[in-house]
């Protein structure tokens, strides 16, 4: 609908950085859900951590429809893809799940801002299981970011850094 590219080939780096990490932080995850679209080969990546769930979460079911058909990753027999605002749907799931990440590109305007907020953040927490993680990804720079990324990312730590606090 905004016209912006969301994928065009598999990116296996990409899909590794948005997984392992997170689900090695974690001593033995069961059930994992995405908010977005992640990478291409990130379910694969996940499944491969021992987890028995993946639940996708993604508001547009035109979008989820052609991930699916063009990418064998996204149609796994242990996927679930739920077409539904990430709130609702994780605020119905108290304690579900070990890690919650969120995949869906920089906090640049009002449609993806609403995923980098501490209301979301407090809600995601609750869909955790005890010792559960709660993941953000933002594109990264390896040596230089421009000053709108700098502040795109330092205001996305901040309100994780002041929702920990206030837990």
């Amino acid at each position: 609908a905004d016209r912006l590219p969301v994928t065009s080939s598999r990116d296996d780096e990409a899909a590794e950085e948005s997984v392992h990490l997170t689900l090695s932080l974690h001593p033995g995850p069961r059930a994992v859900a995405f908010v977005g679209l992640p990478p291409a080969g990130a379910v694969g990546n996940a499944l491969a951590h021992g987890v028995e769930q993946v639940v996708l979460i993604v508001e547009d079911a035109v979008l989820a429809r052609l991930a699916q058909d063009e990418f064998p990753d996204f149609s796994r027999e242990r996927l679930q893809v739920v077409i539904e605002d990430a709130r609702r749907h994780l605020a119905a799931h108290a304690a579900a799940y070990d890690a919650v990440l969120v995949d869906v590109g920089e906090p640049s305007s009002v449609r993806f801002n609403r995923f980098f907020t501490a209301e979301l953040f407090q809600i995601a927490k609750g869909a955790l299981r005890a010792g559960g993680i709660l993941s953000v990804a933002l594109p990264g720079h390896s040596a230089f970011a421009a000053e709108e990324s700098r502040r795109l990312h330092s205001a996305v730590r901040t309100t994780l850094a002041a929702r920990r606090a206030s837990s």
